[in-house]
């Protein structure tokens, strides 16, 4: 307004993830820390661990130490269908595989909301979001893991020096 060029500026605001209201701040850690799955040592500091969880915007992603031990695979996932059955911790899926990422896979982020290429449909559900918060802004599973991955890269890259690819 004070520089007179109001009306010919366009505003933009970007996300890279979703949004939505927090009521309360779960760490998946602590759970799997009682459960025996990450072991402290006496300050408190992670001194081993056979399953870890990443969170990444409102996904949350469980490693595994050894993902070939099908024993620990099973715990893992009936410790978090406890918690998710709780009803406590404010998820409702549990995903136990790589979703397909290829070209071919039809693993689109957006499919079958509306008209449009899905990221018309990703902006518009973003810009609908930011004029009123009760609408969700979702983040699939698909996202929050090619994210992750990146992440992931960036952090092995910059430990070796060497470019990532995935």
């Amino acid at each position: 307004e004070e520089a007179g060029v109001l009306d010919e500026t366009n505003i933009f605001l970007v996300s890279d993830h979703g949004q939505r209201n927090f009521t309360r701040f779960v760490s998946l850690n602590v759970e799997l820390a009682r459960a025996g799955l990450i072991r402290l040592d006496g300050d408190g500091k992670v001194e081993s661990w056979d399953a870890w969880c990443m969170t990444n915007g409102m996904s949350a992603l469980i490693y595994l130490r050894d993902p070939a031990d099908k024993a620990l695979q099973d715990r893992v996932y009936a410790l978090l269908q406890q918690l998710q059955q709780t009803g406590l911790y404010g998820f409702s899926r549990l995903y136990t595989t790589i979703p397909d990422l290829t070209m071919d896979s039809g693993a689109a982020f957006f499919e079958g909301v509306g008209a449009g290429k899905p990221h018309e449909i990703e902006a518009r559900m973003w810009i609908d979001h930011v004029k009123d918060d009760s609408k969700p802004l979702v983040v699939k599973p698909e996202q929050a893991y090619v994210v992750t991955q990146i992440l992931e890269a960036i952090y092995q890259s910059s430990k070796t020096g060497q470019p990532v690819f995935f």
